[in-house]
This record gives structure tokens, sequence and C-alpha cells, in this order.
């Protein structure tokens, strides 16, 4: 069950202690296996972002796809990293979370994790743009 998670294991979130924190905000998504995937997801990013926060998860129609229904939530706190080190942090979540070129390729997302903020910057303007994480942002 996908459930809030207000506090992270703060003993390995940063790799850099003498850098300054930098807020972020996270969307996560998955079409297959969504739930399991979701807090598998959520347990690991816990991991790499202190202070970590995810909304509630929301059922959502695909965008430019042909798949089953999306579950979707958003995860905010604060890390070390820098933006490139987070990036690949995230790309390495999804892969433990199953995700797979083929099956990509076919439609099939067990994973796929965005970076919609860094440090006060918002990335990825396209996403802001959809009702999901507008409201789900209302929730952080």
């Amino acid at each position: 069950m996908v459930t809030k998670n207000n506090s992270t294991d703060s003993s390995k979130q940063n790799s850099s202690s003498d850098e300054p924190a930098s807020r972020v905000v996270i969307a996560l998504g998955s079409n297959i296996g969504q739930r399991a995937a979701m807090d598998m997801a959520l347990r690991q990013l816990g991991g790499i972002v202190a202070g970590g926060r995810s909304t509630g998860a929301v059922w959502t129609e695909p965008i430019g796809m042909q798949s089953d229904r999306f579950l979707n939530c958003l995860f905010a706190g604060t890390t070390t990293m820098g933006l490139a080190e987070l990036t690949a942090a995230t790309k390495d979540i999804e892969r433990r979370c199953g995700r797979t070129a083929a099956e990509a390729a076919a439609g099939l997302i067990r994973m796929d994790i965005d970076i919609l903020e860094y440090g006060g910057r918002r990335l990825r303007p396209a996403d802001w743009e959809r009702t999901y994480i507008k409201q789900l942002f209302e929730e952080i």
C-alpha cells in the first residue's frame, strides 16, 4: 500500500555534507506493478533525500502512449547531491524497480522518476501544467 512518508533515515541521505541542502520535488509514476513499484521507489528515495515527504497517490490516464493507467505521486525533501548526481541516483532507482528499455519501448513503465524542482528552480515546465501535478503539489 502506498502511504505518506513524513520522515526518513538521515544516516545515508546526502553524500556531500559540506554542501548546502537543495529542496527537491520529484514525480513518480508507474503503469505496471504500480503499488509495489511505488512503495519500493519511495523507500529508496527516502535514503537519498532528507526530510522526505510523499503525497497521496493518484491514478491518471496515460499521456502520449497506449497503456494501463498510471499511479502517480510527488516526493519532496532536501539533498546535498548536485542535480546530475541526484538524476543518476533516481535513474538507478528506476532500474532497481525493474525498469528496462525493452519494457519502456513497449509502453510498460515499472517506474518513471522525474525531478520537477531542484534548489528553487522548476524543471520540466510541461509537467507543471498537468492537473494532477498541480493537485499533488498542494499536498506538499
